[in-house]
């Protein structure tokens, strides 16, 4: 099993685990507030390798339902930079998430599993695509739901910077 797979599905089983209060503070507006973004660290044991993530929740201010939830997470053992997305549930899962900054070039990424609370996709972060939301304003997610529609997600990467400079 590669290693992205691997750490997409740690990050699976530690995603419901992780959320804290702190990532219901977002609403559906794009903000310049650098009060978007939350970091934090865990360990499995006292002396082990801390997990380390930065993540942003955007909830519908009129349903109060989630909309997204990205996460880049810097694994203890790796240091390599993964990110997460979580979507709602009906989306057209043959179809794929594509995420663009500043409207910039697209990279895709495959939904690899749904549950209860979502549908999920993982990938590596690349230095490129790291470099590109540390500098940027805005990163979009975009999906399909089951009537093959687009559904567009601004995520505002005001504070992105900072929270990823604490979880290095």
């Amino acid at each position: 099993m590669s290693r992205v797979l691997r750490v997409c599905r740690l990050a699976l089983i530690l995603l419901p685990l992780g959320l804290s209060p702190a990532f219901a503070q977002s609403t559906d507006q794009t903000s310049s507030a650098d009060n978007n973004w939350a970091s934090g660290c865990t360990a499995s044991t006292r002396s082990g390798p801390l997990d380390c993530s930065a993540a942003q929740q955007v909830i519908d201010a009129n349903t109060g339902r989630l909309r997204a939830l990205l996460r880049v997470r810097v694994p203890g053992d790796t240091k390599s930079p993964v990110m997460l997305v979580q979507m709602p549930l009906g989306l057209y899962l043959p179809g794929q998430l594509t995420l663009s900054v500043d409207g910039a070039a697209a990279t895709t990424v495959a939904f690899q599993t749904c549950d209860a609370s979502g549908c999920y996709a993982g990938m590596e972060v690349t230095p490129t695509l790291l470099s590109t939301m540390l500098k940027g304003q805005t990163l979009t997610l975009q999906a399909q739901d089951q009537a093959r529609e687009s559904i567009s997600v601004p995520i505002a990467l005001a504070g992105f910077a900072k929270a990823y400079s604490q979880i290095q």
